[in-house]
């Protein structure tokens, strides 16, 4: 990634993705911006939101987290649902483009763009919009180097956790389940349970998913 002269920011933005690879529902992208005043002090000791992990209490301090930081930022949520992912897939699109749309819709709200430095966290995916947005950085793991895309990617992941939460709410199921809805024995027991008594694969299941592990069932 090239990087830039320092400008005359007023404002910093991180941008992140959480859902990307799941079989199981949407992929959400969160947009947080500050004013560069303060910011280190208030958002400064956040960490990607992997860090926290997924057990209970890494849950709920995400969510606490999280709702600390929509109070300290103006927030942006975009989610992409697993019908539409699975539409554009099918018709010639990527995921990458889906991200970027998604981003291109957030980054255009923001109020002064020109004044904001703008940490994105994925080189590849991201790049493409520095023509549009030319105070854009796309870097590889920007989640773990710049607090405001780990607050971004805390956004993401609590607001598709409870996405998750209340989908297996809504499906009365005998048993809790837990794995978010990614590719592992959780999710696989779930729609192995729901195929058998429906006859048919859960809403919101990525059809379009290519990379099934083969020793799961059903995939």
């Amino acid at each position: 990634m090239k990087k830039r002269n320092k400008q005359n920011f007023k404002y910093i933005a991180g941008l992140d993705e959480a859902g990307r690879g799941s079989l199981i529902g949407p992929m959400i992208l969160s947009l947080c911006a500050v004013d560069l005043r303060g910011y280190q002090n208030n958002l400064g000791h956040l960490r990607d939101s992997k860090y926290y992990g997924s057990s209970a209490k890494g849950k709920e301090k995400r969510r606490e987290l999280s709702l600390m930081i929509k109070q300290s930022t103006r927030v942006f949520i975009f989610e992409v649902s697993a019908e539409y992912i699975d539409y554009c897939l099918t018709h010639g699109r990527s995921l990458n483009n889906l991200e970027i749309e998604a981003a291109r819709v957030m980054l255009s709200q923001l109020d002064k763009p020109g004044k904001t430095q703008i940490k994105a966290d994925g080189e590849r995916i991201f790049s493409p919009l520095v023509a549009e947005f030319p105070t854009l950085e796309a870097e590889n793991k920007a989640d773990d180097k710049y607090p405001i895309t780990a607050a971004a990617s805390i956004v993401a992941k609590t607001s598709r956790d409870q996405w998750m939460e209340d989908y297996y709410r809504r499906m009365a199921l005998p048993f809790e389940c837990g794995g978010g809805g990614y590719p592992n024995q959780a999710t696989a027991r779930f729609v192995d349970f729901y195929r058998e008594k429906y006859g048919k694969f859960p809403p919101s299941y990525r059809h379009s998913w290519k990379k099934k592990p083969q020793k799961l069932p059903l995939f």
